[in-house]
């Protein structure tokens, strides 16, 4: 059976060659990629998207790494993982989800496809950060498509960091205003066309196709949509997914299969690595390695990881504090983790111990079957990070 979206698609195409492409009018023909809101679950909205031809290899661009999975949906149901592989990148290429080294970039994607033993050339990647605006506005009933495109430029301009001619530019209209009855609302994401730009080259340079750019939080949630599946949740209440990168945390709150809020904060493992480099002079990959495999001298525990974790609770117990700030009704029943930073020896106790909330890291291959041609026990190692590649993998497969 086709997914809504897949109709959505063929809908669009079939009425007119004419589309909105990042706010503008544009003819589908003479456009490499177009833009589609994908219309099940918020999960699975606010794709800059083209349908890929094959499978979809999600590759996670993060700034220690390049991470890729790579998903067979079985005719039964569920999903087998088929290709994985994890690159680290050279310190510095990428900061901030800013790739500023294209050609380290590019042959790490090189060499991460190689170690996969993939054959796929389609790519989702995300873009995230500050570069990102991910709003929900709320417009009158009856507006046609086009008043609703001026109306989205009209009331996000302001809020965008960055000028609405080098933005690109979507939005999924996601029902009825519960408040105010004869309006809609509407979320809308946009980031600048640059970002899309870079990645579109460095995907290109390494020999393969872009055809998905989504959201990272996005992407995040449906990894977790996966993961959990329908398991049922306190009436009222929700679960927040973290996902602690290298440079940032995602937290992501969702309900009912839905994302309600999602926020990121600038802090993650590389403040770690840098003090374990700085500490025991290291390089740059030989502290990421020994900040994962451990043999450090014993007054790194309490020195330093002691006291990173401690600043790491206190980011999160802030963001939980925003959240229920800003949404008095509903509570959080579990905390999952994701991200590298996630296996660090104790943090979800001590976490779930803070926080008075259950804690646990995301089991990936809970839910999934391995090919054999997989190493499961690195995957089983890499899981937690490799989350958002996850996500980005399951861009088609709804």
């Amino acid at each position: 059976m086709r997914s809504a979206s897949q109709k959505l698609i063929n809908l669009i195409d079939n009425l007119s060659p004419l589309y909105f492409y990042f706010g503008r009018l544009v003819d589908l023909k003479r456009r490499a990629i177009k833009i589609v809101a994908k219309v099940g679950t918020l999960l699975d909205a606010l794709l800059f998207h083209v349908p890929s031809r094959t499978a979809l290899l999600g590759i996670d661009i993060s700034s220690s790494a390049v991470k890729l999975v790579e998903l067979y949906s079985k005719p039964e149901g569920g999903y087998e993982v088929t290709a994985y592989a994890v690159v680290p990148l050279p310190e510095g290429a990428v900061r901030d989800h800013e790739i500023l080294v294209e050609a380290a970039v590019s042959s790490a994607i090189i060499a991460l496809v190689e170690q996969s033993g993939s054959t796929c050339s389609d790519v989702a990647v995300a873009v995230a950060g500050s570069s990102v605006l991910n709003t929900i506005i709320s417009v009158p009933m009856g507006l046609t498509p086009l008043e609703i495109e001026s109306r989205v430029q009209a009331d996000v301009e302001p809020m965008l960091p960055f000028k609405l001619d080098n933005a690109r530019l979507d939005f999924i209209i996601l029902g009825q205003n519960k408040t105010l009855l004869d309006e809609r609302l509407v979320q809308v994401v946009a980031c600048p066309e640059q970002e899309i730009e870079l990645r579109k080259l460095v995907v290109q340079s390494a020999g393969l196709e872009l055809r998905v750019v989504d959201v990272e939080s996005f992407a995040l949630g449906r990894a977790y949509d996966l993961l959990v599946g329908d398991s049922a949740d306190e009436e009222g209440k929700a679960l927040a997914v973290i996902d602690i990168g290298a440079s940032q945390i995602t937290f992501v709150v969702v309900r009912e299969n839905s994302i309600i809020y999602s926020t990121e904060t600038a802090f993650g493992g590389k403040q770690l690595t840098e003090e374990i480099q700085q500490h025991y002079n290291l390089s740059w990959a030989d502290a990421g390695r020994a900040k994962r495999k451990g043999g450090l001298t014993d007054d790194y525990a309490e020195n330093m990881l002691e006291p990173f974790k401690y600043s790491l609770i206190k980011h999160i117990d802030k963001a939980l504090k925003i959240f229920h700030s800003s949404s008095e009704s509903v509570g959080i029943s579990k905390l999952v983790l994701s991200g590298g930073v996630s296996k660090l020896n104790g943090l979800a106790e001590d976490l779930s111990s803070a926080l008075s909330i259950p804690a646990e890291v995301g089991d990936l291959l809970k839910h999934l079957s391995i090919n054999s041609s997989v190493d499961m026990y690195s995957l089983a190692q890499d899981g937690p990070a490799m989350m958002l590649a996850l996500g980005l993998a399951l861009s088609e497969t709804k």
